[in-house]
């Protein structure tokens, strides 16, 4: 009977060590920052660096899908001629992209 008892004792198996138990975690999260984090940052790098840049005179389209003109900037506002003797003021950041950028032509 104990030759049986041998026989079905079995060795635990091997604990994995700290760093194969986080190389797939880690794998997952370089994959997730490729293609997810990286992108999004130096999308938003750009939208700051066409904030900062806005000038009158610029073309642009807001968030809202206005279109317009540049006609002066203060602070955080920006003035707009939307149409003939029709300005509005609106958030510098409502600007979305400069209007020769989204393909429109440039009259």
């Amino acid at each position: 009977m104990d030759s049986v008892f041998l026989l079905t004792l079995q060795a635990a198996p091997a604990q994995p060590s700290v760093f194969e138990a986080f190389l797939p975690m880690a794998i997952v999260f370089g994959i997730f920052y490729v293609l997810v984090i990286g992108p999004s940052r130096k999308k938003q790098a750009e939208q700051e660096t066409l904030l900062k840049s806005l000038k009158a005179g610029d073309r642009v389209v807001l968030a809202s899908g206005i279109y317009g003109v540049i006609e002066g900037i203060e602070g955080a506002d920006v003035y707009l001629r939307i149409a003939d003797k029709t300005k509005i003021r609106v958030q510098r950041s409502a600007v979305a992209a400069l209007e020769h950028a989204e393909g429109a032509s440039k009259t």
